[in-house]
């Protein structure tokens, strides 16, 4: 039953079950009356395998709502499961933003998660032409880590082209300049 409240939880954070469901349906109940522990047996397992169906949605959902939060300052990501996603001033229920009203680096971080997360079909190779433009500095120092992280749950590869040293940092591993095919 912990686990199964634990999944309920983290389905309702990503607005794939409503807030209002109710958890303690069985905490009343002695286990050891014989009739119980079948009838309990029979709700997990099948609770579980219901579940099961929506894991790799709650997945790409969270990675989606964790990402955008990560980079919005002063802004949050909620995802429902009435009214989808919106975007709300931080700690201000009633001050929902439209898509519109964000940056056009928050934009970009939205439009790009979603496409990664929720459009591209599995195995695909995904072009992204200059990804550090509108991009603050800092979320171009992230953006790799996050792009993979993202690929990792569609099993997509990622070729980008750019000019800010900054986005590839370190990873001299990442790099292929074609200045080296001149001459």
């Amino acid at each position: 039953l912990r686990e199964v409240d634990r999944d309920r939880e983290q389905l309702q954070k990503v607005g794939l079950l409503p807030q209002d469901l109710p958890a303690d349906a069985f905490r009343d109940l002695s286990l050891n009356e014989p009739y119980v522990r079948p009838v309990i047996e029979t709700f997990v397992t099948d609770t579980k395998k219901k579940f099961a169906v929506l894991a790799d949605l709650r997945e790409r959902m969270t990675l989606f709502t964790d990402f955008l939060n990560q980079h919005y300052e002063n802004k949050k990501v909620i995802a429902t499961a009435r009214e989808g996603f919106r975007v709300e001033i931080d700690g201000e229920h009633d001050r929902e933003i439209l898509p519109s009203q964000l940056s056009s680096g928050e934009q970009q971080m939205l439009v790009l998660a979603y496409e990664v997360l929720f459009r591209s079909e599995p195995g695909t190779l995904v072009l992204i032409d200059e990804p550090e433009l509108s991009l603050h500095v800092v979320w171009q120092d992230t953006f790799i880590d996050d792009l993979t992280k993202m690929g990792s749950v569609r099993d997509l590869q990622f070729l980008l082209a750019t000019h800010s040293p900054s986005l590839i940092g370190g990873r001299e591993d990442l790099r292929r300049s074609l200045d080296k095919l001149r001459g």
